[in-house]
Formats: C-alpha cells, structure tokens, sequence
C-alpha cells in the first residue's frame, strides 16, 4: 500500500464534502467522499509525480479513515490538552506569525516601482557592453598550439583545423563557441577574445586550466538587453533577499544588544 503523509489539511478535507459526492467509506457514521479523496489526491505527492488517480484512490481513503480514527481518539483522550502537545503548537504558531510578518514587510517595501528601479539599474550597467561570436582549438600543449597557428599563417580553414585537432567539446562543431560576454569565459580567454578585431585569431596561444587554445573572433554586437518581464521574477527574488537583509539590519539598528564576549 502506498504511503502517505498525514497534513494539516486532511481534517478540513473531512468536513468539506457536498452533499452530492459519492461515499467511498464510513467512520463511526462520519462519510468520506469521492470528492474529499480527490481533493486530497490533488495536493498529494502521487499526484505531482503523475500517478494516476485510480492507482493511488484506495490507499487515499485507508489514509482518510486512519486519520479520522486517530482524530477520534485525540478528541476522547483530550491529548490537545497535553502541556507539551500546548508548547509545541505555540512554538509552531508563533513561527508562522514571524514568517508572515517577514513576508508582509517584504512585500511592503518590494514595489512594483522599486523592481522598476533594480531593472532599470541593471539595463544601465548593460550600456556599452558588447558580446563576441568566437571559435576556438583547444589542445593539450603549446607547441602544438603553435603548430596549428602556422597553419593558420599559412591560409588554412579554421573550422576543419578545429574539426580535426580541436580536444574541446565544441571541436566537432568547428570550435564554435557562439555569442558571449566577458563575464561567460574564463578571465584569461575572454581577455583574448575581447582584445580581438572581426576576423582575427591570437597569433599566440592562451593558456587556461583547460589548456592552450588558439581564438578566432567571428563577430560583434551590443549586448541584447532581456525586456522587464523576462528579468522581473530574478530581479525579484533577488531584490527580496535585500530587503530581508534591510529589514533586519534596521531591526538591530533600533535596537540594544549585547553579545558574550565566549
């Protein structure tokens, strides 16, 4: 039998049922319903793996009158009551009490106009930047970088000579390496690559952890700024951590506090 966990929402699935759904089973003359199992169901892990409803319909109601066995008896023995049952559930209530005021505060100060203002800043760091479309051979030693470079001097395709000596994924596909910034490339291939005009390859070889490559750039472009509503959940969520960071540092701010010294 498949298992499942027992929620906070199945005793509020219990006492919902229409009147019309269908019984499925009864618990000391309480119904449990097609349509509470389905509910349950639905925000079951079953069904955000994709297991079909029917697979898992007679575990889900096994699972609903345990629950309301196990509720019978909590009632009857008022185990509610029980001084560390009382401390647990206040411990988790004042948690939830603290999260939802976090996300209050949060949402107070994450405006529409300030993400706006976070997206805005970015599209002005983005000014001026410029992309390269580039290939590349990747080998395992200097010399035979060099080599390749003659070759190159000499009139040969850069494409074949990356198809056939290249070591680096992308050898297959001619050293093809499409459009990047020079944030997306190790510091010393992109200051190579960056420093290169339409057209030209490094006339020396560039060492990186990966080994030598030799560079050729095929062309440049202004860097495409992504629209607002491409950027807006990251810029949300990152601006969400900052305000956190704001509100509780404020928090400290206003307040005395004493650290131990051990």
């Amino acid at each position: 039998m498949k298992q499942f966990l027992f929620t906070a929402a199945t005793a509020l699935i219990l006492t919902s049922a229409p009147a019309f759904a269908e019984t499925l089973a009864t618990v000391n003359g309480n119904q449990i319903t097609s349509e509470q199992v389905k509910e349950f169901y639905e925000t079951s892990p079953a069904a955000q793996r994709g297991i079909p409803f029917e697979d898992v319909k007679d575990p889900i109601v096994e699972q609903l009158i345990t629950t309301q066995l196990i509720d019978a008896k909590i009632k009857g023995e008022k185990f509610e009551d029980k001084a560390e049952v009382q401390q647990r559930l206040e411990q988790v209530r004042q948690d939830i009490v603290r999260d939802l005021w976090m996300q209050e505060q949060v949402e107070a100060r994450l405006t529409d106009k300030f993400v706006k203002e976070k997206y805005e800043g970015f599209v002005e760091t983005m000014k001026g930047e410029k992309e390269v479309k580039a290939r590349h051979i990747l080998v395992d030693s200097e010399d035979k970088a060099f080599e390749l470079i003659k070759e190159l001097d000499g009139g040969a395709d850069f494409e074949t000579v990356a198809k056939e000596n290249s070591i680096g994924p992308s050898g297959a596909n001619g050293g093809d390496l499409g459009y990047f910034s020079k944030g997306a490339m190790v510091p010393e291939f992109s200051k190579a690559a960056f420093a290169l005009k339409k057209g030209e390859y490094t006339k020396a070889p560039i060492q990186t952890q990966f080994g030598w490559h030799v560079i050729k750039v095929e062309d440049t472009r202004d860097i495409e700024v992504p629209k607002f509503e491409d950027l807006e959940p990251r810029i949300r969520a990152e601006a969400s951590k900052e305000v956190l960071s704001e509100i509780l540092a404020d928090l400290q701010k206003d307040a005395t506090i004493t650290r131990s010294s051990n």
